[in-house]
Formats: structure tokens, sequence, C-alpha cells
């Protein structure tokens, strides 16, 4: 499956053992040289527009903890 990384941020992350929403990928991580997904990186929680400008906290989520991508979630 290939996906781009605009459609890959308008999908929520969902942390499935609390069913909690992370929020939507920010930054996506590549190994190089083999150019495979190494992890991305979310809020971590939810933020509104105000504290997202403040809170500089990030989540970077490794490839092994990603369970699956689908149409409008990411599951980890």
């Amino acid at each position: 499956m290939e996906l781009s990384f605009n459609e890959l941020k308008k999908r929520d992350v969902i942390n499935i053992a609390d069913g909690r929403c992370l929020g939507r990928p920010t930054d996506v991580n590549f190994s190089f040289p083999s150019g495979t997904l190494a992890g991305i990186t979310v809020p971590g929680r939810n933020q509104n527009f105000i504290t997202a400008i403040f809170d500089r906290s990030k989540l970077y989520i490794d490839r092994k903890n990603i369970i699956k991508i689908g149409g409008d979630v990411i599951l980890v």
C-alpha cells in the first residue's frame, strides 16, 4: 500500500490500550538507505490551537508499535 504524507496526516492515531486519541501525525521518520517507515511523531494528547503553540511535548511511535494503518485511523 502506498500512502502520501498528506493522506497520512489526516488520520487520527488511536491508542488501543485505552481508546485515547493521540492526535494526528506531525512528522514521519524513515530509515536510510532502505527508505522504510521507521516511525511517526504525534502531539501525544488532544491539544487545541493555543496549547499546541506553547506546549512542545511530542510522542514518537516506533514502527513496531503501529498495529494498523486503516482508511481513517492509525492504531497503535
